[in-house]
């Protein structure tokens, strides 16, 4: 890409259809368009759908851990503050 191809993005000269505004408002040339089959279709999303429960999954995993940090804080500040009771010998023998 040259300097005189990103100026074009923003001039308009006579005669030019609107192709190079439409390609700096959308990200992409409009005219390109790719034809797939249903099944090509299909596996796409299915490639995407993928990607995005990864991405859910990792995201959940790391909210988890931070919540059972937090309970872990929680209790400590509490046991220290006196807002609950101490653990006694017994409680450990219910478990």
């Amino acid at each position: 890409m040259n300097a005189l191809s990103l100026f074009d993005n923003f001039v308009n000269y006579p005669n030019q259809d609107q192709t190079a505004i439409s390609n700096y408002l959308t990200g992409y040339p409009l005219s390109r368009i790719c034809v797939v089959s249903d099944t090509q279709y299909a596996e796409i999303l299915k490639a995407q759908a993928e990607r995005e429960v990864a991405v859910l999954e990792s995201q959940k995993s790391k909210y988890l851990n931070h919540i059972e940090q937090l309970d872990l804080e929680l209790t400590k500040i509490k046991t220290e503050a006196g807002l609950l009771p101490a653990k006694s010998p017994n409680d450990s023998n219910l478990n």
